[in-house]
């Protein structure tokens, strides 16, 4: 369990057995007045949504950092304005505006 919540603080730990709770009482339904035990499984549960959202952001992050390079090193926009002003042809359709510098 360390493995999968490094880098967690504090309220993210205390969400994961809330939900891991939650898990167990659906899991089990109360008969008899008994508490449902919260096994490992009800973690695993728990941290299933959290580590889907964690692959978004890392994809988010990769698609930011992109950017930011392309925002730093314009090189497909100088390509195409060289290519615009050259008149050579392309291979594809243009939709945005004309190019500038």
């Amino acid at each position: 369990m360390a493995e999968r919540t490094e880098g967690f603080n504090g309220a993210q730990l205390e969400n994961l057995a809330n939900e891991a709770a939650v898990a167990a009482i659906r899991r089990v339904p109360a008969t008899d007045g008994q508490r449902p035990e919260v096994r490992m499984e009800d973690f695993f549960e728990a941290l299933r949504p959290t580590q889907a959202r964690n692959r978004l952001f890392d994809q988010l992050d990769a698609v930011l950092l992109e950017s930011t390079t392309q925002l730093a090193e314009p090189t497909a926009r100088r390509w195409c304005a060289r290519c615009w002003k050259a008149g050579r042809p392309w291979k594809g359709s243009w939709s945005g505006p004309t190019p500038t510098s």
